[in-house]
């Protein structure tokens, strides 16, 4: 499975190319005097020389008038006012459309014509952030953060931004696909703790600072144990517990991550509980991975202090271990103790004489085991 900590991209080269100077060169050493150059037909290599600048040249063209970010992510706000038949959907990126519509278009079309679009305003946009192919561009408003189309917000198209100074809205962001002939898709990314705050917050008239959101509807891909959608709560907590979200590493945007809570509800940090599907583009999709610490309920940082438990009946890891050592229908060791933690109505178990070997998940009907695989596999 993949690293617990977010993957790495590859850097694109963006520097366009002089055209001029590119056209000057070849116009100086071309020559009619039979001696073979560079930019002379006669030469065998020439041809392929020239094809080369020549596509070199187009790729400067491409460069030089391809929309920036921040303006495709303007473009995409008028659209989706209204400006273009789709609403804007062509700008999304195809894990946002999957993940806010499950692909479908007309649900898209029904939100936004349904939305109020009459007191939204926006500021020009900036390009606040880039790192490897991904740029982060906000707008800031220019009305009230209840404006803002809550769809919006809720399906994931875009983030909200609030001041540091207390958490008022002040903006709200997408992430852009900025990579060198990249697609340019755009998305509102995952969600973090304090992001879940945030969000919240576009939806309180007069968005008060001292507001606490009392709870948070997190979609999350339907497992085979737990509802559709888990309600976590983000409470008040100690620094670097459990459940101080607003502390915990931004590691959900890589992921649809499912949510885990403690027994009262309240959300659990991704890097106490980070529970995925293997990753579709290796075809692992139907393998599931829990990654916790040893023992479950601490804090994790990095591949030698993490533990990853995996549900992988079919063996598409190509791990048979560990896939035979997965257990749909276990009975619960003698000694085993409940964590606290749970998703729905499953409960997560650990048996402390196992050291660390396996966890369990207990529903009212079924107790599977999980083991831990101790080699994970990588997924390019």
């Amino acid at each position: 499975m993949t690293s617990p900590t977010p993957p790495a991209w590859p850097l694109a080269g963006r520097t366009p190319w002089n055209t001029q100077r590119v056209h000057r060169r070849v116009a100086a050493v071309d020559s009619s005097d039979g001696v073979s150059r560079l930019g002379t037909m006669k030469s065998p290599i020439a041809p392929a020389l020239a094809i080369l600048v020549g596509l070199g040249v187009i790729g400067a063209v491409a460069l030089t008038s391809a929309p920036g970010p921040e303006d495709r992510f303007e473009a995409y706000l008028r659209a989706v006012a209204g400006g273009e038949a789709d609403r804007g959907w062509h700008y999304l990126g195809r894990d946002t459309q999957q993940l806010g519509y499950e692909n479908d278009q007309s649900l898209y079309l029904r939100d936004a014509a349904a939305a109020d679009w009459t007191a939204f305003r926006w500021a020009g946009a900036d390009v606040v952030l880039t790192d490897d192919g991904v740029a982060e561009v906000q707008v800031k408003l220019r009305s009230p953060a209840s404006s803002v189309p809550a769809f919006l917000i809720a399906r994931r198209l875009v983030y909200g931004v609030c001041a540091a100074d207390g958490g008022a809205p002040v903006a709200v962001g997408v992430f852009a696909d900025d990579r060198f002939l990249g697609p340019g898709e755009l998305g509102g990314g995952a969600l973090s703790g304090s992001q879940m705050i945030c969000n919240a917050r576009f939806g309180e008239e007069g968005a008060s600072a001292s507001a606490t959101p009392k709870a948070a509807s997190i979609p999350t891909v339907e497992p085979s144990t737990a509802p559709t959608d888990t309600v976590a709560v983000i409470c008040d907590a100690p620094t670097g517990s459990a459940t101080d979200v607003a502390g915990e590493p931004d590691w959900r945007r890589y992921g649809e991550y499912r949510v885990w809570t403690t027994a009262d509800g309240c959300l659990v940090r991704i890097d106490v509980l980070a529970d995925r599907p293997g990753p579709e583009h290796c075809g692992w999709q139907s393998a599931r991975v829990i990654v916790a610490a040893i023992p479950v309920g601490k804090r994790y940082s990095n591949e030698g202090n993490a533990a990853n438990y995996v549900r992988d009946p079919d063996n598409v890891l190509g791990d048979r271990a560990t896939a035979i050592a997965f257990d749909p229908n276990a009975d619960l060791p003698r000694g085993a103790i409940d964590t606290g933690f749970r998703q729905g109505a499953t409960e997560l178990w650990t048996d402390p004489a196992d050291g660390g070997s396996a966890i369990y998940l207990v529903t009212p009907t079924s107790v599977e085991r999980w083991p831990l695989d101790p080699q994970p596999a990588v997924c390019a």
